[in-house]
């Protein structure tokens, strides 16, 4: 199975080497999307609130990972672990 072979661990940025994540940030198709989320992300963080800067943080590597252009919100809030 995937988790036998250490495979789950990359579903998470912590566990991913500096060379996948920038593969993932240069196939990013929503670098607009993902930059505003970051800097709601460091606000929330700077603020205290951590879940919020969770969910941004979980939504940002999320979208960097779809693989074509977000074209609506609709469509955004269908990503499973965004809307």
């Amino acid at each position: 199975s995937n988790i036998t072979k250490g495979k789950w661990k990359m579903g998470f940025a912590c566990q991913q080497s500096p060379e996948t994540a920038k593969e993932i940030e240069r196939k990013n198709q929503n670098p607009e999307i993902t930059r505003i989320l970051e800097i709601l992300e460091e606000k929330s963080s700077a603020t205290g609130e951590k879940w919020r800067s969770y969910a941004y943080r979980k939504a940002v590597n999320i979208i960097k990972k779809y693989p074509k252009k977000i074209t609506s919100l609709e469509e955004a809030r269908c990503i499973k672990g965004v809307g």
